[in-house]
């Protein structure tokens, strides 16, 4: 039976290919062995896989801006009864408290990236 060392260093390993017992394994390789410790092999591991994962796409519902005018304000920042804004004068009353006055809203098909997962099927149509 061959015995590799298990060293940190690079090791020769070979055995004399006319013996009877090597002629009967049918095999006499030289082999050239070095240790690999588990953490860099775990890592090659992961940086492999992360290789081989799709990228992601853009967002359609928010043009990959990561976000969406607000649905109650209208994107104004202040609440709208009708077709008429509460106040003619902007005041800390009136600011929509859904954006809080920024007149848009974090997209939640993207979660505010603007991208999404290519294997995530296609966002729903908002009405």
């Amino acid at each position: 039976m061959l015995s590799i060392p298990r060293s940190n260093t690079p090791q020769l390993c070979s055995i004399n290919c006319n013996t009877p017992r090597a002629a009967a394994a049918a095999a006499c390789v030289r082999i050239k062995a070095s240790m690999v410790d588990d953490s860099s092999a775990k890592r090659m591991e992961r940086a492999w896989l992360i290789s081989k994962q799709p990228s992601p796409v853009s967002c359609s519902s928010c043009q990959s801006n990561g976000h969406v005018d607000c649905k109650w304000c209208g994107g104004t920042g202040f609440f709208i009864i009708g077709d008429n804004m509460l106040c003619q004068v902007p005041s800390r009353n009136t600011s929509c408290v859904i954006c809080a006055g920024k007149g848009s809203t974090r997209c939640s098909d993207c979660k505010g990236t603007g991208f999404r997962a290519k294997w995530l099927e296609e966002p729903p149509v908002h009405k």
